[in-house]
Protein backbone atom coordinates (compact mmCIF):
# COMPACT_ATOMS: atom_id res chain seq x y z
CA UNK A 1 0.00 0.00 0.00
CA UNK A 2 1.46 3.05 -1.08
CA UNK A 3 0.43 6.88 1.32
CA UNK A 4 0.63 9.87 -1.03
CA UNK A 5 2.82 12.35 0.64
CA UNK A 6 1.35 15.45 1.27
CA UNK A 7 4.45 17.42 -0.07
CA UNK A 8 5.17 18.10 -3.24
CA UNK A 9 8.08 18.19 -5.03
CA UNK A 10 9.69 19.58 -8.31
CA UNK A 11 12.84 20.20 -10.45
CA UNK A 12 11.78 24.14 -11.89
CA UNK A 13 13.94 23.82 -15.31
CA UNK A 14 14.96 26.90 -17.42
CA UNK A 15 16.00 27.48 -20.81
CA UNK A 16 17.74 31.22 -21.56
CA UNK A 17 15.61 32.64 -24.97
CA UNK A 18 18.30 35.52 -24.21
CA UNK A 19 21.01 36.50 -22.60
CA UNK A 20 19.91 37.16 -18.81
CA UNK A 21 21.71 39.52 -16.67
CA UNK A 22 20.71 38.85 -12.72
CA UNK A 23 23.29 41.65 -11.03
CA UNK A 24 24.79 40.55 -7.08
CA UNK A 25 24.42 44.79 -6.64
CA UNK A 26 27.00 47.21 -6.07
CA UNK A 27 29.38 48.40 -8.75
CA UNK A 28 32.70 46.88 -9.43
CA UNK A 29 35.70 48.24 -10.18
CA UNK A 30 37.03 45.52 -12.44
CA UNK A 31 36.83 45.89 -15.71
CA UNK A 32 33.42 44.46 -15.38
CA UNK A 33 30.80 47.26 -13.78
CA UNK A 34 27.75 45.10 -13.40
CA UNK A 35 28.41 41.30 -12.63
CA UNK A 36 26.30 38.52 -12.48
CA UNK A 37 25.15 36.52 -9.36
CA UNK A 38 27.61 33.59 -8.07
CA UNK A 39 27.94 30.99 -5.63
CA UNK A 40 30.56 31.88 -3.58
CA UNK A 41 32.19 28.11 -3.36
CA UNK A 42 31.85 27.46 -6.85
CA UNK A 43 32.57 31.14 -8.09
CA UNK A 44 29.79 29.68 -10.87
CA UNK A 45 26.63 32.22 -12.24
CA UNK A 46 23.61 31.48 -10.56
CA UNK A 47 19.77 32.38 -10.50
CA UNK A 48 18.63 33.49 -6.91
CA UNK A 49 15.23 31.66 -5.87
CA UNK A 50 14.64 35.41 -4.87
CA UNK A 51 14.15 36.74 -8.24
CA UNK A 52 12.61 33.97 -9.54
CA UNK A 53 10.00 33.88 -6.97
CA UNK A 54 9.54 38.00 -7.20
CA UNK A 55 9.16 37.48 -11.47
CA UNK A 56 7.31 34.46 -11.17
CA UNK A 57 4.34 36.19 -8.29
CA UNK A 58 3.93 39.72 -10.14
CA UNK A 59 3.01 37.67 -13.89
CA UNK A 60 1.17 35.11 -11.71
CA UNK A 61 -0.92 38.02 -9.88
CA UNK A 62 -1.35 40.02 -13.31
CA UNK A 63 -3.19 37.22 -14.68
CA UNK A 64 -5.46 36.99 -11.41
CA UNK A 65 -6.66 40.96 -11.53
CA UNK A 66 -7.18 39.99 -15.59
CA UNK A 67 -9.51 36.45 -14.32
CA UNK A 68 -11.57 37.98 -11.59
CA UNK A 69 -11.47 41.51 -12.27
CA UNK A 70 -9.65 42.33 -9.17
CA UNK A 71 -9.03 45.64 -7.77
CA UNK A 72 -6.37 44.88 -6.35
CA UNK A 73 -2.51 43.21 -8.01
CA UNK A 74 -1.32 41.04 -4.91
CA UNK A 75 2.61 41.69 -6.29
CA UNK A 76 4.75 44.58 -4.67
CA UNK A 77 5.31 45.51 -1.33
CA UNK A 78 1.53 46.90 -0.14
CA UNK A 79 -1.15 45.73 -2.41
CA UNK A 80 -2.03 42.51 -0.91
CA UNK A 81 -5.45 41.13 -0.32
CA UNK A 82 -3.43 38.36 1.80
CA UNK A 83 -6.58 35.88 1.04
CA UNK A 84 -6.37 34.76 -2.76
CA UNK A 85 -4.44 31.82 -4.44
CA UNK A 86 -1.91 34.02 -5.06
CA UNK A 87 -1.24 35.13 -1.70
CA UNK A 88 -1.62 31.93 -0.27
CA UNK A 89 0.72 30.66 -2.84
CA UNK A 90 4.02 33.22 -2.49
CA UNK A 91 3.32 34.65 1.07
CA UNK A 92 1.63 38.64 2.33
CA UNK A 93 2.88 40.66 4.40
CA UNK A 94 -0.18 42.73 4.85
CA UNK A 95 -0.56 43.18 8.51
CA UNK A 96 -3.05 41.13 10.46
CA UNK A 97 -3.04 38.55 7.30
CA UNK A 98 0.75 37.76 7.63
CA UNK A 99 1.57 34.47 5.98
CA UNK A 100 4.79 32.52 4.76
CA UNK A 101 4.00 31.38 0.96
CA UNK A 102 3.13 27.78 0.78
CA UNK A 103 5.55 27.43 -2.36
CA UNK A 104 9.26 26.75 -1.68
CA UNK A 105 11.54 28.36 -4.28
CA UNK A 106 15.29 27.65 -4.26
CA UNK A 107 18.74 29.33 -6.46
CA UNK A 108 18.77 27.89 -10.01
CA UNK A 109 22.30 26.21 -10.90
CA UNK A 110 23.65 26.00 -14.08
CA UNK A 111 23.09 22.16 -16.13
CA UNK A 112 24.27 22.86 -19.57
CA UNK A 113 26.07 25.84 -20.41
CA UNK A 114 27.09 26.64 -24.38
CA UNK A 115 30.33 27.30 -25.73
CA UNK A 116 31.73 27.68 -29.60
CA UNK A 117 34.15 24.88 -30.45
CA UNK A 118 36.35 25.68 -33.27
CA UNK A 119 36.28 21.63 -33.89
CA UNK A 120 32.82 21.16 -33.54
CA UNK A 121 30.35 24.11 -33.83
CA UNK A 122 28.13 24.95 -31.25
CA UNK A 123 28.17 22.84 -27.96
CA UNK A 124 26.89 22.85 -24.21
CA UNK A 125 29.20 21.90 -21.45
CA UNK A 126 28.08 20.20 -18.59
CA UNK A 127 29.39 17.98 -15.42
CA UNK A 128 28.30 14.13 -14.53
CA UNK A 129 26.22 15.55 -11.44
CA UNK A 130 25.21 18.55 -12.83
CA UNK A 131 24.06 16.47 -15.91
CA UNK A 132 22.56 13.32 -13.23
CA UNK A 133 20.36 16.56 -11.87
CA UNK A 134 18.51 17.63 -15.43
CA UNK A 135 18.32 14.00 -16.42
CA UNK A 136 16.97 12.60 -12.89
CA UNK A 137 16.53 8.90 -12.92
CA UNK A 138 16.64 8.40 -16.82
CA UNK A 139 20.35 9.10 -16.77
CA UNK A 140 23.25 6.20 -14.32
CA UNK A 141 26.47 7.17 -14.11
CA UNK A 142 27.81 5.04 -12.16
CA UNK A 143 30.28 3.32 -14.42
CA UNK A 144 31.90 6.78 -15.54
CA UNK A 145 34.67 8.44 -14.59
CA UNK A 146 34.72 12.17 -12.72
CA UNK A 147 38.22 12.80 -14.28
CA UNK A 148 37.44 11.88 -17.63
CA UNK A 149 36.35 14.15 -20.59
CA UNK A 150 32.87 12.49 -22.52
CA UNK A 151 31.45 13.74 -25.59
CA UNK A 152 27.78 12.48 -25.97
CA UNK A 153 28.48 12.12 -29.63
CA UNK A 154 30.11 9.92 -32.00
CA UNK A 155 33.82 11.61 -32.27
CA UNK A 156 37.41 10.08 -32.11
CA UNK A 157 38.92 13.80 -32.50
CA UNK A 158 40.32 16.48 -30.06
CA UNK A 159 37.59 18.63 -29.01
CA UNK A 160 37.78 22.81 -28.16
CA UNK A 161 35.72 24.14 -25.78
CA UNK A 162 35.45 27.47 -25.85
CA UNK A 163 37.79 29.73 -26.29
CA UNK A 164 41.35 28.44 -24.95
CA UNK A 165 40.83 24.48 -24.09
CA UNK A 166 41.70 21.57 -25.78
CA UNK A 167 40.28 18.14 -24.66
CA UNK A 168 40.81 14.08 -25.46
CA UNK A 169 37.51 12.70 -25.18
CA UNK A 170 35.98 9.47 -24.89
CA UNK A 171 32.55 8.87 -26.98
CA UNK A 172 30.07 8.30 -24.47
CA UNK A 173 26.82 8.15 -26.85
CA UNK A 174 24.71 5.81 -24.52
CA UNK A 175 24.37 8.27 -21.81
CA UNK A 176 20.84 9.99 -23.19
CA UNK A 177 18.36 7.34 -23.29
CA UNK A 178 15.34 8.34 -26.13
CA UNK A 179 12.90 8.56 -22.81
CA UNK A 180 14.54 11.48 -21.64
CA UNK A 181 15.02 13.30 -24.77
CA UNK A 182 11.00 13.58 -24.66
CA UNK A 183 10.78 14.65 -20.87
CA UNK A 184 10.67 18.29 -20.92
CA UNK A 185 7.11 19.12 -22.39
CA UNK A 186 7.40 23.41 -22.62
CA UNK A 187 11.14 23.63 -22.73
CA UNK A 188 11.04 22.40 -26.52
CA UNK A 189 14.74 24.06 -26.76
CA UNK A 190 15.80 21.29 -24.38
CA UNK A 191 14.44 18.50 -25.64
CA UNK A 192 16.26 19.88 -29.16
CA UNK A 193 19.45 20.06 -27.13
CA UNK A 194 19.35 16.26 -25.96
CA UNK A 195 18.61 15.48 -29.38
CA UNK A 196 21.55 16.52 -30.68
CA UNK A 197 23.24 15.53 -28.41
CA UNK A 198 26.14 17.93 -28.89
CA UNK A 199 26.68 17.43 -25.17
CA UNK A 200 30.61 17.39 -23.92
CA UNK A 201 30.92 16.42 -19.97
CA UNK A 202 33.85 18.27 -17.91
CA UNK A 203 35.31 17.48 -14.95
CA UNK A 204 33.85 19.89 -12.06
CA UNK A 205 37.34 21.08 -11.56
CA UNK A 206 37.19 23.13 -15.73
CA UNK A 207 33.54 23.71 -15.42
CA UNK A 208 33.95 26.95 -13.51
CA UNK A 209 36.45 27.94 -15.95
CA UNK A 210 35.11 27.40 -19.11
CA UNK A 211 31.31 29.20 -17.83
CA UNK A 212 33.41 31.85 -16.62
CA UNK A 213 35.57 32.66 -19.50
CA UNK A 214 32.39 32.56 -22.36
CA UNK A 215 30.07 34.00 -20.36
CA UNK A 216 28.57 36.94 -22.86
CA UNK A 217 29.45 40.19 -21.81
CA UNK A 218 28.23 43.74 -23.73
CA UNK A 219 29.92 47.02 -23.35
CA UNK A 220 27.02 50.01 -23.78
CA UNK A 221 27.82 53.77 -23.88
CA UNK A 222 25.51 56.65 -22.89
CA UNK A 223 24.70 59.06 -25.75
CA UNK A 224 24.68 62.56 -25.42
CA UNK A 225 21.62 63.86 -26.69
CA UNK A 226 23.12 67.24 -27.97
CA UNK A 227 25.79 65.83 -29.74
CA UNK A 228 25.12 62.26 -30.71
CA UNK A 229 28.20 60.98 -29.43
CA UNK A 230 29.52 59.00 -26.46
CA UNK A 231 29.42 61.14 -22.83
CA UNK A 232 32.68 61.24 -21.48
CA UNK A 233 32.83 58.29 -18.85
CA UNK A 234 29.69 56.88 -20.05
CA UNK A 235 31.18 53.53 -21.10
CA UNK A 236 30.13 50.60 -19.15
CA UNK A 237 30.10 46.38 -19.23
CA UNK A 238 28.25 43.99 -17.97
CA UNK A 239 28.05 40.23 -17.95
CA UNK A 240 25.17 38.03 -19.08
CA UNK A 241 24.03 34.14 -18.87
CA UNK A 242 24.27 33.48 -23.26
CA UNK A 243 21.63 32.18 -24.63
CA UNK A 244 20.61 28.63 -24.62
CA UNK A 245 21.80 28.23 -20.92
CA UNK A 246 20.04 25.21 -19.02
CA UNK A 247 19.28 25.87 -15.39
CA UNK A 248 17.65 24.07 -12.30
CA UNK A 249 16.10 24.50 -9.39
CA UNK A 250 16.36 21.41 -7.90
CA UNK A 251 13.32 20.22 -4.67
CA UNK A 252 11.25 23.39 -5.49
CA UNK A 253 7.68 22.55 -4.01
CA UNK A 254 4.65 23.13 -1.43
CA UNK A 255 2.75 21.36 1.16
CA UNK A 256 -0.69 20.66 0.47
CA UNK A 257 -3.37 20.00 3.18
CA UNK A 258 -7.01 20.17 3.62
CA UNK A 259 -7.06 24.33 4.30
CA UNK A 260 -5.33 25.56 1.46
CA UNK A 261 -7.46 23.07 -0.72
CA UNK A 262 -10.49 25.01 0.60
CA UNK A 263 -8.65 28.09 0.36
CA UNK A 264 -7.85 27.49 -3.72
CA UNK A 265 -11.67 26.27 -3.87
CA UNK A 266 -13.23 29.34 -2.37
CA UNK A 267 -11.84 31.93 -5.34
CA UNK A 268 -12.53 30.90 -8.99
CA UNK A 269 -9.24 31.39 -10.53
CA UNK A 270 -8.93 28.41 -12.74
CA UNK A 271 -6.11 26.98 -10.23
CA UNK A 272 -6.56 24.14 -7.78
CA UNK A 273 -2.86 24.29 -6.53
CA UNK A 274 0.14 26.16 -5.52
CA UNK A 275 2.11 24.46 -8.51
CA UNK A 276 -0.40 25.68 -11.24
CA UNK A 277 -0.14 29.59 -9.84
CA UNK A 278 3.64 29.03 -10.28
CA UNK A 279 3.81 27.00 -13.24
CA UNK A 280 1.58 30.61 -15.25
CA UNK A 281 3.67 32.70 -13.58
CA UNK A 282 6.76 30.55 -15.26
CA UNK A 283 5.14 30.67 -18.50
CA UNK A 284 5.24 34.41 -19.05
CA UNK A 285 9.08 34.61 -18.30
CA UNK A 286 9.05 33.97 -21.78
CA UNK A 287 7.19 37.35 -22.74
CA UNK A 288 8.31 39.57 -19.68
CA UNK A 289 11.20 38.11 -18.69
CA UNK A 290 13.82 37.82 -15.49
CA UNK A 291 16.61 39.90 -14.30
CA UNK A 292 17.81 43.47 -15.68
CA UNK A 293 18.25 45.33 -18.79
CA UNK A 294 14.89 43.50 -20.34
CA UNK A 295 13.39 46.45 -22.70
CA UNK A 296 17.28 45.92 -24.88
CA UNK A 297 16.73 42.46 -25.51
CA UNK A 298 17.82 40.58 -22.22
CA UNK A 299 15.69 38.09 -19.80
CA UNK A 300 13.50 36.13 -21.25
CA UNK A 301 13.71 31.99 -20.19
CA UNK A 302 11.64 29.20 -20.91
CA UNK A 303 10.38 27.65 -17.73
CA UNK A 304 8.35 24.81 -16.15
CA UNK A 305 7.97 22.45 -13.24
CA UNK A 306 9.06 19.08 -13.56
CA UNK A 307 7.21 17.00 -11.12
CA UNK A 308 9.66 14.57 -9.41
CA UNK A 309 8.59 11.06 -9.25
Amino acid sequence: MTTELPYKPYDMIMCCLDPVHTGKGGVETGYIDSEILREPGTNLPKISGKAIKGMCRTNAAQVYQVRTNSALLCAGKDNHCGECPVCQTFGTPKQGKETMGTFRFNDAHISLFPVYSYTHGPLWVTTLDRFEMLAGPDFEYSDFLTDTVYALFETHDKISVGKRLFFDVKPATEMISPKLTESFGSCSQINKILKNKKIVVVPGSVFSKIVNENLEIRTSVSIDPLTGTAQDSGLYTYEALPMGTVLISGQAGYLMDTDLKKTFQAFESGWQTPAQVVNQGLALCAVTGLGGMKTPGFGRMNMMLKEIQ
